[in-house]
């Protein structure tokens, strides 16, 4: 069985446990606290990595786990060069989505400096990206499954992004993304809010990813700064054909429209996959609220969007069983969508 024990750190003034595995049984728990008093606690029944690590709000973890069925996806989902472009709420979307398809997903917000997915689902920020640089590397992947992430209502597992911006220097790595993403191996999809920028730990996302979704307002500016985006990455020898583009907040009126719009966007950003994400005038107040069309209004445009995006991305995912279980799921939520102006 694994064995691990805790010692008490010197860091700074404030009480910190360290991980670190270790061969001998552990009897006893030390922690070091502000007044540098030592307080001892025996541990005759062995260390409960789930009763130390579980942030208190937390759910119990999901039993109806299932790995091994040959559909894993790395979703990076990034823009380029802009922010406020709805690339947090796209992802955050898709997560939702591919959550109620596979049970089987994680969201990780690696948005640098300023990821803010953990405040639009209303979580704590008690466990985020950079905890993940002191666990030690033969932890397993299990727990730190049911450890190390949050769980939102749907069964989604989240890692948040930095509570401290100093921390920023034990993320931004090739290492790290490496030893992050082979924690998260038993996961069938993890969706990455990336920032806009490329960051090493961005780009090192980008080159694992089987798909990368930018999210672009529907300005021709924007397209242009996609268009150098998609340069850059052909420079740094990522793969473009994996890249779809989501235009966001889409005021075109009819598939014609579209059509139309998604021609000339071609034409300015080389990028061929092209989709279109409504406008949705209460999303602001949607977020705000941690409530999510895609969870809530079967029949509402903006969900219909994301699922077209999805289905094109993991069509493996839609089998009658599936489809059956997420329209029951949609018709128990109610009539949320007619409470916010969606379309029933």
């Amino acid at each position: 069985m694994e064995k691990i024990s805790l010692k008490p750190s010197t860091e700074s003034s404030e009480a910190k446990i360290n991980l670190q595995p270790s061969n001998a049984p552990v009897k006893r728990l030390s922690v070091e606290t502000s007044n540098s008093q030592i307080i001892e606690e025996d541990l005759s029944q062995g260390f409960s990595l789930r009763e130390i690590q579980r942030p208190k709000f937390m759910e119990k973890p999901i039993m109806d786990f299932s790995s091994g069925n040959n559909r894993k996806r790395i979703i990076g989902v990034s823009s380029s060069g802009k922010g406020g472009t709805g690339k947090s709420t796209t992802a955050l979307n898709l997560a939702l989505f591919y959550q109620e398809l596979n049970k089987n997903t994680v969201l990780v917000d690696m948005d640098i400096p300023f990821g803010d997915i953990s405040t639009m689902l209303g979580m704590s920020t008690e466990r985020c990206i950079s905890d993940f640089a002191d666990i030690p590397d033969d932890l397993s992947d299990i727990k730190v499954r049911d450890n190390m992430l949050l769980t939102y209502h749907n069964g989604l597992k989240v890692l948040p992004a930095l509570r401290d911006l100093f921390d920023q220097n034990k993320v931004n790595s090739t290492a790290f993304v490496d030893k992050l993403l082979s924690k998260l191996e038993s996961f069938d999809t993890i969706i990455i809010d990336l920032g806009p920028n490329f960051e090493a730990l961005t780009v090192r996302v980008l080159e694992q990813a089987t798909d990368i979704v930018y999210v672009t307002d529907d300005y021709e500016t924007t397209f242009h700064n996609i268009y150098q985006g998609k340069n850059v990455l052909t420079r740094l020898g990522i793969d473009v054909t994996k890249l779809r583009l989501v235009i966001n907040k889409s005021v075109s009126k009819n598939e014609r429209d579209e059509n139309v719009r998604a021609t000339n966007v071609e034409k300015i950003t080389g990028i061929r996959s092209i989709y279109f994400f409504p406008l949705v005038i209460e999303m602001p107040k949607l977020v705000d609220n941690s409530s999510y069309l895609v969870l809530d209004a079967q029949k509402h445009p903006y969900r219909n969007a994301v699922l077209k995006l999805i289905q094109d991305v993991s069509p493996e995912l839609f089998t009658s069983k599936n489809t059956a279980v997420i329209e029951s799921k949609s018709k128990k939520r109610g009539f949320f969508s007619k409470i916010f102006g969606g379309k029933e």
